[in-house]
């Protein structure tokens, strides 16, 4: 079944004077994909399929880390929040799987996302704010 696309498509920058364009041409571009319930993953594929890096973050895949071993697709049982879970909080041992992008970015030896999706019903914006904050928006190419 093909995923329902709702309201406008996603779209990307290609211009050459963006480095996008660039890293998809060197295949060397990496894509972020987060989002709650992740349906329509259209621009992923297509990004995917000209030689990207495709990461999607879902903490409710059963193994910590799948691969798509036709594409560069990596799938992560990983939640990004505004903030590292404390583990001295009860609450927050329940979050095991949530980090700052900040600190995925460190844990996983990535230095720049290309393309960053996130489709978060709202909670995208407190994780842009963090992102401000901790200056990991210098690492990311496009929103």
């Amino acid at each position: 079944k093909k995923p329902e696309v709702r309201g406008k498509p996603w779209m990307v920058c290609l211009d050459d004077s963006y480095s996008l364009a660039r890293q998809i041409k060197r295949k060397q571009c990496r894509v972020y994909s987060l989002g709650l319930g992740i349906d329509d993953k259209q621009i992923e594929m297509s990004l995917a399929k000209v030689g990207c890096e495709v990461h999607f973050f879902d903490p409710s895949i059963k193994q910590t880390h799948l691969q798509d071993s036709e594409l560069r697709m990596w799938y992560h049982r990983l939640s990004v929040d505004w903030r590292d879970p404390n583990p001295a909080i009860p609450a927050h041992k329940q979050n095991s799987h949530t980090k700052k992008l900040g600190s995925i970015l460190k844990n996983f030896g990535h230095r720049k996302i290309d393309v960053l999706k996130a489709d978060m019903e709202s909670a995208e914006w407190k994780i842009l704010e963090n992102l401000i904050l901790e200056n990991v928006i210098d690492d990311i190419g496009q929103l």
